[in-house]
């Protein structure tokens, strides 16, 4: 069976993807096959679908890609886990992941709300394949989570299984690995390699000055991630991911206008304003 781990963007979904992971890994079968994002044709339609109809193993990906879950889900082929949070700590958490601001960390944010609109418009929390979870309740209750995560799964863990799981995947482990020298320089080659082939292209007639399209090669060779957790340098923003750092880091003026563009949601997840 597929388990997708899907979620608003930079709202913890790398977490609860280790969490889903290491559940798995002490109490079924399960195999990692990491981030499989929109753009990014990591998997080939017949591994999907192979995947889909294993009776005996779980395979658990770290997911954007909205169409093929809900297929898959429809079927009763896949579970999907999905994970939000408060919108104007998703802006504390781009900021120091991207540097953005401005108009580029509004259109951000609307793609980060636009996840949670496709799971309402397809009636995804009224259904039993999907688990919803607040990044609020499960950073503040591990333990909690990793139980619902269990009984939607349908597996049986100890009480010490779980705590295992917990430690495993606390912020601090995770931390460790998104600051880790191997990942760092991972990304400084990337970026290189990126910076090397825009000067080329400046010097080439059309069509050979356009996209060349070989940033899934790159990722192939040089993942940007950990293929085993899916984090990513920079991943864990400096407050570790405490709710509510936006009432200390945001301007009053974004936090003005996250309210009023994004007041809907917040009020809909009951974020108070």
């Amino acid at each position: 069976m597929l388990v997708f781990c899907s979620g608003m963007l930079r709202s913890g979904s790398a977490f609860q993807f280790n969490l889903v992971c290491s559940l798995l890994e002490k109490t079924s079968s399960c195999i990692r096959h990491g981030r499989w994002e929109r753009g990014y044709e990591k998997y080939t339609n017949e591994q999907i679908e192979q995947w889909a109809n294993d009776k005996k193993t779980f395979h658990v990906i770290k997911s954007g890609r909205h169409p093929e879950e809900f297929f898959y889900a429809k079927k009763n082929l896949a579970k999907i886990l999905y994970i939000n949070r408060d919108i104007r700590d998703i802006a504390v958490a781009a900021k120091f992941k991207w540097g953005l601001t401005g108009s580029d960390l509004i259109v951000m944010l609307d793609r980060a709300q636009s996840s949670y609109q496709d799971m309402i418009e397809n009636k995804a929390f009224e259904n039993d394949w999907c688990l919803h979870q607040k990044y609020e309740n499960v950073f503040r209750n591990n333990y909690l989570a990793v139980k619902q995560m269990a009984k939607f799964l349908e597996v049986k863990p100890t009480k010490e299984i779980i705590k295992e799981v917990i430690e495993e995947c606390s912020i601090d482990n995770m931390l460790k690995i998104s600051k880790s020298k191997t990942l760092r320089l991972k990304e400084i080659i990337l970026r290189f390699l990126g910076k090397v082939a825009n000067i080329i292209k400046k010097f080439l007639p059309p069509p050979y000055n356009k996209t060349w399209k070989l940033r899934k090669y790159y990722l192939w060779l040089l993942p940007k991630v950990d293929e085993r957790t899916v984090i990513a340098p920079n991943h864990i923003e400096p407050t570790k991911g405490v709710p509510g750092a936006w009432k200390d880091i945001l301007t009053k003026e974004e936090i003005r206008k996250f309210n009023a563009r994004y007041g809907e949601y917040l009020k809909k997840e009951n974020y108070s304003i």
